[in-house]
Parts: C-alpha cells; sequence; structure tokens
C-alpha cells in the first residue's frame, strides 16, 4: 500500500496528516517556517514512489536528486540538513514495502544494463566483452518483461491507499487536464 505522506493540490505539494502528526516531519515546519512547501517538495520528488504523482520516478536512481536539486533550486534551505536527510531516510522506509524494493532492484539491474548496452565498447577474444553484452541481448526480453511485471504488481499495491483516503480526481491514473494554464 502507498503510504500518504504528502498530498497534491493545485500542481503544488502540501502537507498531509502525517506532516503534522509524525514528530520529524512536523519538525520541518518548525524549522523551515518559510520554505517547509519547498521542503517536502524536494523530499516528496526524491522518495515518492508513485509514477502517478511523481514524475522523477523514471529518472535512474544515481541522477533522480541532481535532476530534483536542478528543477526545484532548493535554495532557502540546506540539502545536508540533518532534519532533511533525516526525513528522507525515514520517508523512504515508510514507503518501501517488499514489491517496491523488488521492483527498484530489477529498475536498477535494467538501468546498468542499458548504460552497459549503450556505453560499453564491444570487444572480442578471450578477456573481451562480447559474450556478456550478448548474454544481455539475449535475456533482455525476459530481464524486461519481469520487470514489467513487477511494476504491474507494485501499481495495484500502490493503488491500495493506507487509511482509506479517497484518491482526488486529478491523481487518478489516466487523468487528463484540459484546463489551459498558459
Amino acid at each position: 500500500m502507498l503510504v500518504n505522506l504528502f498530498d497534491v493540490d493545485g500542481r503544488k505539494i502540501v502537507p498531509g496528516q502525517a506532516c503534522y502528526l509524525i514528530p520529524w516531519l512536523k519538525k520541518i515546519m518548525d524549522e523551515f517556517p518559510e520554505d517547509y512547501i519547498q521542503v517536502y517538495s524536494y523530499i516528496f520528488f526524491i522518495t515518492c514512489p508513485d509514477a502517478v504523482l511523481n514524475p522523477y520516478v523514471n529518472i535512474n536512481e544515481e541522477d533522480r536528486e541532481d535532476v530534483v536539486i536542478s528543477d526545484l533550486k532548493p535554495v532557502k534551505f540546506s540539502l545536508e540538513s540533518p532534519t532533511v536527510l533525516y526525513a528522507i531516510k525515514r520517508c523512504i522506509q515508510l514507503y518501501e514495502t517488499p514489491t517496491l524494493r523488488i521492483w527498484k532492484g530489477a529498475k536498477i539491474m535494467l538501468d546498468q544494463m542499458a548504460d552497459d548496452l549503450r556505453t560499453k565498447k564491444l570487444t572480442y577474444g578471450k578477456e573481451g566483452n562480447a559474450t556478456d553484452l550478448r548474454g544481455i541481448m539475449d535475456k533482455l526480453p525476459t530481464y524486461t518483461k519481469n520487470y514489467m511485471e513487477v511494476e504491474k504488481l507494485l501499481k495495484e499495491e500502490q493503488s491500495k491507499v493506507k487509511g482509506d483516503r479517497v484518491i482526488p480526481y486529478h491523481q487518478k491514473e489516466g487523468y487528463k487536464e484540459t484546463k489551459d494554464y498558459s
């Protein structure tokens, strides 16, 4: 089940009930009274595993933080704040289920294989990598299919939000924005 720590409302992250009830999340409001929404946004985009709510989920794990920082430009609070670092660690713990851990492992493995196929120069001979790369290519359809099956299980799991919270229409999968905000 997806734990509801933050809400998305009107194109921004807002504190969910957990932010008022869990001391280490409430501490962010107290420590960053002017910037807590930006802090929560940063934490949300770094930790939330829900692809419907978090557009940064598909970015590989090693690059996600840099991309989020680049996009949000969090200049008013320290990314190294013990409060922020602790909140990230705890949010990850609360979001993670066995299915999510399996999915993350499979995603990391596929990302690494994709990098190898894209960046390694093909070499032959006794010390070459041709056999390894050919093996990846042979098994890739199976790996990808298994990954997609785990991802489907994860989406099913995440569709069951803890606390009997009703998911707003604009957060449901398949929702299409019809308003022009330009």
